[in-house]
C-alpha cells in the first residue's frame, strides 16, 4: 500500500483549516474544509497583548478541532526564523514566533504577511487568467502583496512593503517613524488626518463619507486628495513591477465608490506610457475575506496541490 503523502493528508475530506487575518484593529477568522469551502467566518477586536492573542488563536483551534492553521500578520516576516521583524500597527508581535508558540497544540501552522495572503486569495479565487497581480490593502495601514507566476514574491523576508514608500517628501509622520509614507496618507487614519488638516475637526471615516454625501466641500476635497495620493502610489507600483492587474483591497475597498474614479484618473496620468494598456486597476471582490482565502491557498501550495 502506498504511504500517504502530506498532500493526501491535507486533502482528506475530514480535514479542517483555520485561517487568521490578524490586523491592527480587528482579527478575521475563517474555517475551511479541505476543498476550499469557507464554512464560517467572523471578526473580533484584536487583543491588547500578545498573550491574549495566543490564547485567542489556541481557543479557536481547540473549539473547531482543526488540522492546519494559516496566520496572516500585519508586518514583515523573517521566514528562516519564523519571527515577525516589524509591525508598526501591532508592535507587540515584533520579535515573536507565533508558530512556535502554537506548537503545543500539535497543529501544522504557517505564517505570512497579511497582504501577501490577500493577494494570493485574489489571484486564485477570482482567476483573472493572468500570471502577475499586485494587491494594495487600504485599512489601518497600507499593505501590499505581489504575485509573480502564481507565487508570492519573497526574499528571506516578506517584501513589497509599499505602505512605506515615500509619497510626499517630509510629509505626515507615519507609524513606522518615517515621514511622507504612502500609509500616512492612504490609510483610514490618513484620510481622517487629511480632513482634519482642512477642517480642524476630528471625525471618523464614516462621518467624512456622510459629509461627502451632503456635498460638504472640505470632505470632498479630503477624499480627492486621498485619491490623488492613491493614484500616484498605484502608478509607482505599475511603473516598477508592471503587473497585469492591481487590486485595491482592505477595509477601505468597501467604500471605493467615493475615490476610485479620481484615483484612476491620477493613475492614468502617471503610469509609464509603455504600461498604459498592460495594467488595469480593479476593486477587490473578496474584500475583507481575501486574506482568509489566501491563507487556505498558501497551505495548498505548501502541500503541492496548486
Amino acid at each position: 500500500m502506498r504511504e500517504k503523502s502530506l498532500s493526501d493528508i491535507f486533502l482528506g475530506n475530514d480535514k479542517k483549516i483555520l485561517v487568521f487575518d490578524i490586523g491592527g484593529t480587528n482579527i478575521k477568522c475563517g474555517l475551511f474544509d479541505s476543498n476550499g469551502t469557507l464554512i464560517s467566518s467572523d471578526k473580533v477586536y484584536t487583543p491588547k497583548s500578545y498573550e491574549d492573542l495566543i490564547e485567542l488563536i489556541k481557543g479557536r483551534c481547540v473549539e473547531y478541532n482543526v488540522n492546519f492553521v494559516s496566520l496572516g500578520v500585519p508586518g514583515t516576516v523573517n521566514y528562516k526564523e519564523g519571527v515577525v521583524k516589524y509591525a508598526p500597527n501591532l508592535k507587540y508581535i515584533v520579535g515573536k514566533n507565533i508558530v512556535e508558540d502554537l506548537n503545543v497544540l500539535n497543529i501544522s501552522s504557517i505564517i505570512e504577511n497579511d497582504a501577501n495572503m490577500a493577494a494570493l486569495g485574489e489571484y486564485f479565487v477570482l482567476d483573472y487568467k493572468i500570471k502577475n497581480l499586485a494587491l494594495v490593502t487600504l485599512g489601518t495601514g497600507v499593505g501590499g502583496g505581489l504575485i509573480i507566476d502564481g507565487k508570492i514574491l519573497r526574499s528571506e523576508l516578506s517584501v513589497f512593503e509599499i505602505g512605506h514608500m515615500t509619497i510626499e517628501t517630509d510629509g505626515y509622520l507615519c507609524g513606522c517613524g518615517k515621514k511622507g509614507c504612502f500609509e500616512a496618507y492612504c490609510s483610514k487614519g490618513g484620510l481622517e488626518k487629511l480632513y482634519f488638516e482642512l477642517s480642524e475637526n476630528r471625525v471618523s471615516i464614516g462621518e467624512i463619507l456622510q459629509l461627502v454625501e451632503q456635498k460638504n466641500s472640505l470632505a470632498i476635497l479630503a477624499v480627492n486628495v486621498f485619491a490623488k495620493y492613491l493614484g500616484i502610489g498605484l502608478s509607482n507600483i505599475a511603473n516598477i513591477f508592471a503587473p497585469e492587474v492591481i487590486v485595491i483591497g482592505g477595509g477601505l475597498s468597501e467604500v471605493a465608490n467615493y475615490y476610485y474614479k479620481s484615483a484612476v484618473r491620477v493613475f492614468a496620468k502617471n503610469i509609464f506610457n509603455a504600461y498604459k494598456n498592460n495594467t488595469c486597476l480593479v476593486v477587490s471582490k473578496l474584500k475583507n475575506k481575501a486574506a482568509l482565502y489566501g491563507g487556505y491557498y498558501l497551505l495548498r501550495q505548501k502541500y503541492g496541490q496548486v
